[in-house]
């Protein structure tokens, strides 16, 4: 074998080498550990690593510093990508036998559409044979999913306002079933008088066919016998029948006791799911009037439990949906302050967020919708000098209105 040939083979390696997580471009680290582990799993890598975490970091703050971990093969490197091994060894395994990026990408979309997301992303993005453009494409669509969990957000607003309309037909319907529930009722103890009545009877038609009976016993052998058999039978006819109609009554009630039960538990339900409907739109409103409803109020007029007063402060909002902007501006100028927008990076680019973080007094950034990049510069940057720096969960108005009264709160 020639020299060549051998150098090549070395090169090449062992079929079944997989690239480790640190060997893997830095790029994709946010989005592997993101997508294929938990906080809690996280959490348990960094007590076996001996990693002491604050026992106030936030979830993102976690995310971040394992991010940062992942970067050089060391320790706590090496348990994550263990972990991350054991977690999806049946992923792994499946593509331990592909010969080609073709083989491997097809995999990957089998998965994306059955919506088997984690183990897939990390056998694929571990794999030996995936190259740069492949990365990208399976990146590209693991990052669209995290978008459609933003469109689902706004789902649940149009959901909220059909659940509204649901909750005034559905209190029409339970008035409804409250009146056929009564006339269920009613009716139930009327046929259960009757059957008691009738029951009273036949126990008296009883106490006749026994006297009958002795009767018949003395006058057996005389004209009358055939005269007394006959009225027997006829009694005997008529308790039959009454017993027939007995068993029907009670059939009846029987029916009727189950469609009760069932339209109390049918109540139970409904009643449910109204004082979740009013929680919910209780909820909402609450949120309106303490952010939008009076907007035209000055601020030396203002309810104090309703809203906040920035002192004069300037707001800097870094990321977040452009179509929010002219709220969240009305609700800081309500609040006696100014308001300032950085989209993190789509347009404005990174320049100018510098700039304009020298002048926010407050800067706000909504995790669910802002670059990690963009969010850890303003963060660092707050720090360094002393400025309030408010993370948010969420991009919405909620999150955004409970971040001024934290801000304000911090700065009295």
């Amino acid at each position: 074998m020639c020299n060549d040939c051998i150098a090549s083979q070395l090169a090449a390696g062992p079929r079944t080498e997989r690239r480790k997580i640190w060997e893997i471009e830095g790029f994709y680290h946010c989005t592997i550990l993101g997508t294929c582990l938990t906080i809690r799993e996280l959490e348990r890598i960094a007590a076996r690593a001996g990693i002491e975490l604050k026992a106030d970091a936030t979830e993102y703050a976690i995310h971040v510093t394992f991010v940062n971990f992942v970067t050089e093969r060391r320790e706590v490197a090496k348990l994550i990508h263990k972990a991350l091994d054991k977690k999806y060894k049946s992923a792994i395994e499946r593509t331990r036998r592909f010969e080609s990026v073709d083989e491997l990408m097809a995999y990957w979309r089998d998965n994306v559409k059955s919506g088997r997301i984690p183990g897939a992303f990390w056998a694929t993005m571990s794999h030996r044979l995936i190259d740069e453009l492949s990365s990208q494409l399976v990146f590209g669509d693991v990052h669209m999913l995290s978008h459609m969990v933003g469109a689902a957000n706004r789902a649940d607003l149009k959901r909220l306002d059909e659940l509204e309309r649901a909750r005034q037909s559905l209190g029409v319907e339970l008035e409804e079933t409250k009146i056929r529930h009564r006339q269920a009722m009613d009716q139930r103890n009327a046929i259960i008088a009757d059957q008691q009545k009738r029951l009273a009877g036949q126990e008296k038609l009883h106490g006749r066919l026994v006297a009958l009976e002795a009767q018949l016993a003395q006058y057996e052998k005389t004209s009358a016998v055939q005269e007394l058999t006959e009225r027997s039978e006829r009694l005997e006819d008529e308790r039959c029948r009454l017993e027939a109609a007995l068993e029907r009554a009670e059939e009846r009630a029987s029916r009727h006791e189950a469609r009760c039960r069932q339209l109390s538990e049918e109540n139970g339900k409904l009643a449910g799911l109204l004082q979740d409907t009013i929680g919910e739109a209780d909820h909402l409103e609450q949120l309106l009037e303490s952010g939008l409803a009076n907007a035209a109020t000055p601020c030396d007029r203002r309810d104090d439990t309703a809203f906040v007063d920035l002192d004069g402060a300037t707001v800097l909002y870094v990321g977040g949906r452009t179509s929010q902007m002219s709220y969240f501006r009305t609700l800081v100028e309500r609040a006696n302050g100014s308001f300032i927008h950085h989209d993190g990076g789509l347009e404005d680019g990174e320049g100018r967020l510098q700039q304009v973080l020298s002048r926010g007094d407050i800067v706000m950034c909504p995790v669910d919708c802002v670059s990690h990049g963009a969010c850890w510069r303003a963060k660092t940057y707050c720090k360094r000098a002393g400025k309030c720096f408010v993370p948010l969960r969420s991009s919405g108005l909620s999150s955004f209105v409970t971040g001024l009264q934290d801000a304000a709160a911090a700065d009295g």
